[in-house]
């Protein structure tokens, strides 16, 4: 009897759930079969490192991971990230099984010539359609993926740096349909809001500071809503599309979280700003892992992981007052070898770009990547792509 009215509960939970609902009004595909299929949800922490973790869990930041942990018989497990460390190059290897695929997250195209970005929708493209040639399959196919740099393969992709924006299917859906998903998910809109405007306090006084301490008013006025939009709005649109997948029973879900290495890179991997942001992480975790449990179509498993760490270090040109363009600039005229040139100028950066994932041209407009032709400097002129852990100078001819 206790069994049968657990199994109509479970019924009465999932025809009323508002992803089930959606799933359907939208026409997206399900993956119907036996409850006992297994699945695989893939959650990223951005740029978490695990001494940074362990610290977030002794100060109770991550109650809910802490729970895993304790009552879950989840394990805490160093991985190497490999080389380079960042995430293009991790999640190549992840999803495709292609080591080193990227030399840095910012290095020189060889049939351009130019230097790129990861973030960059042609770029990514053009490297994933690479790796899906060195590659006999692909770990997200059939699956999806959100905030990634790659779409993981034939997965239906969101808010990746190789596709931006939202998926094909809700860009066609019907504006009625839109209508009932934003009413259904009042709760969930509200919360955007309220985190939207605690977040957005909380970036106005890390503003004020950021000021007090010397930094570029233009960079800290512009970091503000990056910031809101890629801790809070796509945070939570991830994990809104992540539990209809789930819904769905996709084979295999791919979410990554943002907004701790957003702060970190800003403000340092240890600073309260960056361990405020592993609160809403935590919970947007605790939600995708009751949804996954409460599956219909498959029986899932729920890992957690992150790509790299980040390290506390101080920027080169705070050492020695000056960029290290320049200083590369004069050390090769001091050579007499080649003539110095610019780095290509591109305005922008990581944090402002990651806002663009969101997509929309509104979207785009105001995290606009302004790059100058006129300074991107001659093939035979010196080069430096300098991002993330990993720097590179090209000078364009052989130096011998």
């Amino acid at each position: 009897m206790i069994s049968r009215v657990e199994v109509w509960f479970r019924w009465l939970r999932r025809s009323l759930s508002r992803s089930h609902w959606f799933t359907h009004l939208l026409r997206l595909p399900v993956s119907k079969g036996s409850g006992v299929r297994s699945g695989l949800i893939m959650i990223q922490i951005d740029g978490l490192a695990q001494p940074q973790l362990q610290q977030a869990l002794k100060r109770g930041k991550m109650p809910f991971l802490q729970r895993l942990l304790q009552r879950e018989n989840y394990k805490l497990q160093a991985h190497y990230s490999g080389l380079p460390a960042t995430t293009p190059a991790v999640q190549a290897e992840l999803f495709y099984g292609v080591k080193t695929a990227v030399p840095a997250f910012s290095f020189r195209d060889r049939q351009t010539g130019e230097i790129v970005r990861m973030l960059q929708p042609d770029t990514a493209a053009k490297v994933e359609q690479g790796l899906r040639q060195q590659s006999h399959a692909a770990l997200l196919q059939d699956g999806s993926a959100y905030s990634n740099i790659y779409t993981g393969g034939d997965a239906e992709s969101h808010f990746c740096a190789a596709t931006m924006g939202w998926g094909a299917a809700l860009r066609a859906a019907n504006p009625l349909v839109l209508l009932g998903l934003f009413i259904s998910n009042l709760y969930s809109v509200l919360r955007i809001i309220g985190l939207f405007f605690l977040e957005l306090g909380l970036a106005i006084v890390d503003f004020c500071r950021g000021i007090i301490k010397g930094q570029d008013f233009l960079s800290e006025l512009k970091f503000i809503p990056a910031r809101v939009a890629v801790s809070i709005v796509l945070r939570e649109l991830c994990v809104i599309g992540g539990k209809m997948d789930i819904s769905r029973g996709l084979p295999v879900v791919h979410i990554n979280l943002l907004g701790y290495d957003e702060q970190s890179h800003r403000r340092g991997p240890s600073s309260l700003f960056a361990h405020w942001t592993l609160k809403g992480i935590d919970d947007s975790i605790a939600r995708l892992w009751r949804s996954a449990h409460r599956s219909q179509w498959r029986s899932y498993q729920v890992w957690l992981y992150s790509d790299h760490g980040q390290a506390k270090v101080t920027p080169y040109h705070v050492m020695q007052g000056y960029p290290l363009q320049q200083a590369v600039d004069a050390s090769f005229e001091k050579l007499n070898s080649l003539p110095a040139g610019l780095q290509r100028k591109v305005t922008g950066s990581v944090q402002t770009q990651r806002a663009r994932l969101l997509g929309g041209r509104k979207v785009q407009r105001m995290f606009s990547v302004n790059i100058s032709d006129d300074q991107m400097g001659a093939d035979n002129q010196i080069k430096v792509a300098a991002q993330g852990p990993v720097g590179h100078i090209y000078t364009g001819l052989p130096l011998s």
